[in-house]
């Protein structure tokens, strides 16, 4: 019988307990003057052909324009999650994680011509006094915790500067970074372990670490996204790049894939690795074990008067998870037993998560009935349906959860990993939450485009030819919407927005994204 995964107190269900201790002692957390997070930049894959991050002048501009602020200034960039994307790196072989090959694929990933200009500019930043440069994992770059990986990126980034090191900040164990900024307390996290498809199991990747140092094998059971990914996505996206902007690991994407290619992507019908795992995630995460339940309500309003988690005091809390256990030892053992009997894995989703079947049975019905690809592949683009995501006000489940889960007294919460930014009050406490989006291309297909055979045929035209190139030639097709989620204290008073890079020529302009901004003030 598989072992049953528990959490360990680093895990971002626990961050609550945690938030409540450093509250009592505030003086103990890092204090900056100003604070720029971005996210998503996914730097990495080996052919420039399907890079999906191409903003390198202008990220390495924006970070020499921190890097030049006045020296009294204490200013620190968080890059929030997902800075490399070593899935995309397939020489040597793309794996689940790598911990081998790990240095040697960062290596070549820093001395990348579309890359290097952004490290060059992070190392200089870096080495600048009252600078702090902090990066919390994401989901895409999960070897940056292993120890000697970390070590490796410290002396590329300080050049060996002892004084460096003490300005660079890793935050690799899941509880995110929280700071204040003038007098306003931040918390940054990449926002995937809210996210099914995309768990990190935090102890276990500490364990494979120590295990690998000495000398030990420690197999990795990779989340069913990475599964996705490694298994089925990279080798579609040779044929078809597009399928790399349109924000991957979502279940509604397996209609898509199959609608591409039955015969690459139908494996992901059936596969026990995928399913299976995202089922195992899944009852970890409703039971307690990885993060607090799913809340499947209005997002508008809440009907339970019970608190929330986030809101229990740790003995509450621990009596919380304790009366839970017994419940979630019963599901893990009946789905391992439904397993050794043979059960499917989309079966044993039943009840437990809406997408049992990833979304691929109109598709497969679809095809079934003759219609031809375009056809098929239209409607499973249709049939996604996230088309508010671009809406700056929409409240999608990642802000749902972790607003939920993180205490109240945060008066900014920062997340990434959707690849869609937001500005939006919190529900939870007076505060404000921003997404920081991504820096990578994004592809937005309007809903009239897909209602319409004639005028998406011409857009699949550009899709079929599987370059990124002939998709970026296609008039309104690729979006680039670098941002960067800048909060700045100036007194009693601290201002927060959504700010957009621009170049021109060689001059970097920042633009307020229009509704993003707000402001705290405290004495």
């Amino acid at each position: 019988m598989r072992h049953l995964r528990r959490a360990s107190l680093n895990t971002f269900a626990e961050f609550s307990i945690h938030s409540d201790l450093v509250s009592q002692n505030v003086d103990l957390m890092p204090k900056h003057d100003e604070l720029h997070v971005i996210s998503d930049l996914h730097m990495g894959g080996n052919d420039p052909k399907f890079q999906i991050f191409d903003q390198g002048p202008l990220l390495a501009s924006f970070i020499d324009s921190l890097t030049a602020k006045p020296a009294s200034r204490n200013v620190a960039l968080c890059i929030n999650g997902d800075t490399v994307d070593f899935l995309a790196e397939t020489s040597p072989a793309a794996k689940y994680l790598d911990p081998k090959y790990a240095i040697k694929k960062l290596d070549r990933i820093m001395k990348d011509a579309s890359f290097r200009a952004v490290w060059k500019a992070l190392a200089q930043f870096v080495q600048t006094k009252n600078r702090t440069l902090i990066l919390t994992l994401g989901n895409h770059d999960l070897e940056l915790a292993l120890p000697w990986v970390g070590e490796f990126l410290t002396e590329k980034l300080t050049g060996g500067h002892a004084s460096a090191s003490g300005r660079l900040e890793f935050c690799f164990d899941g509880q995110g970074y929280r700071c204040k900024v003038g007098k306003s307390e931040v918390f940054c996290i990449h926002g995937n372990d809210v996210d099914t498809w995309n768990i990190t199991d935090y102890e276990a990747l500490r364990r494979l670490g120590r295990d690998f140092e000495s000398g030990r094998v420690n197999s990795w059971s990779p989340n069913a996204g990475t599964r996705m990914v490694i298994d089925v996505m990279n080798e579609v996206k040779r044929k078809y790049p597009f399928i790399d902007l349109l924000k991957p690991e979502k279940a509604g994407l397996a209609a898509i894939l199959y609608a591409l290619d039955p015969s690459i992507s139908s494996a992901a019908l059936q596969s026990p690795a995928i399913l299976g795992q995202l089922a195992w995630d899944k009852l970890l995460r409703t039971t307690g074990f990885l993060a607090d339940d799913d809340d499947d309500g209005d997002s508008e309003s809440r009907c339970d008067d019970s608190p929330p988690p986030a809101m229990l005091n740790p003995k509450d809390k621990l009596e919380l998870r304790t009366s839970k256990r017994a419940t979630a030892d019963e599901l893990l053992l009946t789905s391992n037993l439904q397993f050794e009997d043979g059960s499917l894995p989309r079966d044993l989703l039943s009840g437990v998560d809406s997408d049992s079947t990833l979304g691929m049975i109109s598709a497969f019905v679809s095809w079934a009935r003759g219609r031809d690809k375009v056809e098929v592949l239209r409607e499973a683009l249709e049939n996604m349906g996230e088309f508010q995501g671009f809406d700056l006000k929409h409240l999608d489940d990642c802000f749902r959860d972790i607003d939920k889960l993180a205490s109240d007294d945060i008066d900014f919460v920062i997340t990434g990993h959707t690849h869609q930014e937001k500005a939006l009050c919190r529900q939870q406490g007076e505060g404000f939450y921003y997404n920081g989006g991504t820096w990578v291309r994004l592809m937005r297909l309007e809903p009239d485009v897909l209602k319409s055979e004639r005028r998406f045929r011409r857009i699949y035209a550009s899709i079929a030819t599987g370059t990124l190139e002939a998709l970026d030639k296609t008039p309104g097709l690729v979006m680039r919407r670098p941002a960067v989620v800048s909060v700045e204290a100036n007194g009693n008073t601290t201002k927060g927005s959504l700010k957009r890079p621009r170049l021109n020529g060689t001059q970097l302009h920042l633009e307020t994204v229009e509704r993003s901004e707000s402001e705290r003030s405290k004495r």
